[in-house]
């Protein structure tokens, strides 16, 4: 019982975790492309 609900626990957290950090790579990217468009428009 121990071993098959540590399994099914670490599936779970795998399930959420993975799409979660792909969106916050994806926030991350935008926000990254967002900042270097504003410096490079304050500068010109």
């Amino acid at each position: 019982v121990g071993l098959s609900l540590a399994l099914k626990a670490t599936a779970l957290g795998l399930l959420v975790a993975i799409p979660a950090l792909m969106a916050y790579n994806t926030l991350l990217r935008k926000v990254s492309l967002l900042s270097n468009a504003y410096k490079a428009n304050k500068n010109a």
